[in-house]
């Protein structure tokens, strides 16, 4: 039964640190953040040989059923919704994990009955 303790322990103690690393939870968004420049219609604009006008920042986050929100940031934003942005996808990250350590939890329980 020491063996079992030890290991669940293990376990747990992994999940302690993974749930310690999660971000703040108001602190996340998910999409894809986009830096673009864009041409305008203006035939003799320099945007055509300069590489466009920007540049501008955009959230792109795509919904089930294949709708999909594009949403402008005020440069004033930028670095904080690409912050949300990162924090979102390690807090997924993180998930994954600890529910990869719950299912061997699960399996360890199981061998022991």
């Amino acid at each position: 039964m020491k063996n079992k303790k030890n290991t669940l322990e293990a376990l747990a103690k992994k999940r302690k640190v993974l749930k310690q690393s999660l971000p703040p939870v108001d602190k996340i968004i998910r999409g894809t953040f986009k830096k673009r420049y864009i041409e305008c219609g203006k035939l003799n604009c320099r945007c055509h040989k300069e590489g466009g006008h920007g540049p501008y920042y955009y959230l792109t986050i795509n919904y089930p059923g294949g709708e999909t929100k594009c949403v402008k940031i005020p440069r004033n934003d930028v670095r904080e919704v690409q912050r949300w942005v990162r924090n979102y996808k390690k807090t997924k990250r993180v998930l994954e994990r600890i529910s990869n350590l719950n299912l061997k939890c699960i399996e360890y329980k199981k061998k022991q009955h």
